[in-house]
């Protein structure tokens, strides 16, 4: 599988090490043939997806949005192109596990365009601008043999969840807020 990505050029979210570490790591497992993760330039207002966004935000703001089963409902109906999907998951410590195998790319915030193969399975390309030269960076730590199977993942984080204290300042100060119908499905209850 090939992947084509576009990400907001936000350096906590989406322009990282952990987030350039775990495409590579889908490459060399065989996830993904190639990915080309491209970061839109600073300053981008407008595009199909805030749209889609902003439809939600509209129909958020003119529903009661009290339960998960609401806020489903709000998505879903804001346009017939947004659909809420509900699923759990597992958090699972990526941060460490990639530290082992891959090394930060030193000026990440300057590139905006990066080139990952499963045909290359230590090195990233980082180009500035999309017909600019690519930057070849060795991202596989030096002597590392790294994981060749997708099987092969880092420890799941147990969720800490709410101690007694926070979940009594949140009932103090929220629930006055929800629609009595809904105060026993609120997640501090």
């Amino acid at each position: 599988m090939n992947l084509h990505l576009h990400a907001d050029n936000c350096q906590g979210q989406n322009k990282n090490k952990t987030v350039v570490a775990y495409l590579m790591w889908r490459c060399i497992t065989g996830l993904s043939k190639s990915i080309e993760l491209s970061f839109m330039q600073v300053g981008h207002t407008r595009c199909s997806v805030d749209a889609y966004f902003g439809l939600i935000k509209q129909r958020w703001r003119s529903t009661e949005n009290d339960t998960l089963a609401d806020v489903q409902d709000a998505v879903s109906s804001s346009c017939a192109a947004n659909k809420a999907v509900m699923f759990s998951w597992s958090w699972l410590e990526w941060d460490k596990f990639l530290l082992k195998f891959f090394r930060p790319i030193e000026g990440i915030q300057k590139y905006h365009h990066f080139t990952m193969s499963s045909d290359d399975r230590e090195n990233i390309f980082c180009r500035t601008t999309p017909t600019s030269e690519p930057v070849k960076f060795r991202i596989l730590q030096a002597g590392v043999q790294p994981p060749s199977s997708p099987m092969d993942l880092p420890v799941e984080l147990p969720p800490a969840g709410l101690s007694a204290s926070r979940k009594q300042y949140l009932d103090k100060e929220l629930t006055q807020f929800f629609f009595p119908e809904s105060h026993d499905s609120l997640p501090w209850k």
